[in-house]
């Protein structure tokens, strides 16, 4: 029945444009949704890229200042190095017997080189550096071991010279072990500040190629969606123009077209009858009779008899099935000829089988329409699934890449959190 068709498609199209609303409002939250997260990895991304290049600039800084440091040390080193073994020499020769001033000015002259009044002011009194001073001064010029400050003696290990030097060279080589040992720390600092610098760097670099791993796979994720979305609208503006036109189809109740089949059928059957009357052996005489009659007064008693039977039939379907053509008709009857009303009736049989026709092509559209419809609504249903399915992935995506850059950046931090006790 045309009016349980009707009610079918309209529940089913109400419901899926429902459904499609839903999806629609869906993907678009989840859209929005979508692309809060990539602002967030983007912005994410950027700090680590900065976090990263903030850790290569402090690992190029270090290395540049270890390299100054080592250098540094090594002219240290090899100072206090010559500083030391200068004055051991010094002490071996001044404490022999008998030096001569050839040896105390060859002495002093290495003292100089070795430049123990510059590494001496760190630990030694000014008054012994005077006196050191005067003797490297007055040990070029003199002619006797009185004549040199700090040694007027001859005699082995004495003289403040003597004392002043061996208090160097202790402080030299204290002075020597200590920068060594500093040097060594600070070596060993700078390699496990390297190693933490590259371990950071390296997860930094990991971390950006995971986000941007993450942003590919949600901007397809997005597309998919996006594409989703426009093809969810179509589905639902189709399913709209499809309700209104069969709303409008519908209009016509299946009593309606019940009713108007069995109106057709009274027309028909009433020009049916029509028809035989008129075909009478007997109506077509007379009505020969009358064609070859010069003028034709009227018809005759029988001719008349036939086509007020024919009238009365039309006539009565007439007032039955309230068609005007046949009033018009059956009051053609009464005024035209024979003939004219006869061409009447057929022009009349053929209108009603055409309608008859067009009420059964109508009929089969509608059939056709519930079929078609009932497709439609089968494969909506299949992309509704597939859409629910879509987006749960996407929302299992999300909330896995939430907690792998919530992770990361908390071994991150810890990293970082190492790096500074």
């Amino acid at each position: 029945q045309l009016d349980c068709w009707c009610k079918t498609n309209d529940r089913e199209k109400t419901a899926a444009i429902e459904a499609g609303t839903a999806k629609q409002s869906e993907l678009e939250s989840f859209l929005g949704e979508a692309a809060a997260k990539m602002d967030e990895l983007k912005t994410r991304q950027g700090s680590t890229l900065d976090e990263v290049n903030q850790d290569e600039a402090a690992l190029q800084e270090a290395s540049a200042l270890r390299m100054k440091d080592t250098k540094a040390f090594h002219a240290e080193e090899m100072n206090l190095i010559e500083a030391v073994k200068a004055c051991d020499q010094a002490l071996v020769v001044l404490g022999k017997h008998n030096v001569g001033l050839v040896q105390v000015r060859s002495v002093a002259q290495l003292l100089q080189r070795a430049q123990v009044l510059e590494l001496g002011r760190r630990n030694t009194p000014a008054s012994d550096l005077i006196a050191l001073r005067h003797f490297f001064r007055e040990a070029q010029g003199a002619s006797s071991f009185l004549a040199i400050p700090g040694y007027q003696s001859a005699a082995p290990q004495s003289g403040q010279i003597f004392g002043v030097l061996s208090q160097m060279k202790e402080d030299f080589a204290k002075d020597l072990a200590d920068a060594q040992a500093k040097d060594t720390k600070d070596a060993e600092a700078y390699a496990n500040l390297q190693t933490a610098k590259k371990e950071e760097i390296a997860a930094g670099r990991k971390l950006q190629a995971d986000l941007d791993q993450q942003i590919a796979e949600l901007k397809e994720k997005h597309a998919q969606s996006f594409q989703e979305l426009e093809d969810t609208k179509k589905q639902l503006e189709l399913d709209k123009t499809f309700l209104a036109k069969l709303e409008e189809k519908c209009s016509v109740t299946d009593t309606e077209f019940d009713q108007r089949v069995k109106d057709r059928m009274a027309e028909i059957a009433a020009v049916d009858d029509t028809i035989k009357i008129l075909n009478d052996d007997e109506a077509y005489a007379s009505f020969d009779k009358a064609v070859n009659s010069f003028v034709q007064i009227k018809s005759t008693s029988s001719t008349q008899e036939r086509l007020n039977r024919a009238t009365s039939v039309l006539l009565r379907a007439a007032a039955a099935t309230g068609a005007a053509d046949l009033s018009l008709l059956a009051t053609r009857a009464q005024l035209d000829t024979f003939a004219q009303v006869k061409e009447e009736i057929d022009k009349m049989v053929a209108e009603l089988k055409k309608q008859q026709q067009d009420e059964i092509q109508h009929r089969d559209w509608c059939i056709e329409e519930l079929n078609t419809n009932k497709r439609d609504t089968e494969e909506a249903y299949d992309t509704k699934a597939a859409l629910e399915t879509k987006i749960a992935d996407l929302e299992k995506t999300i909330e896995y890449l939430t907690q792998e850059i919530d992770a990361t950046t908390q071994a991150v931090a810890e990293m970082q959190e190492q790096m500074k006790r």
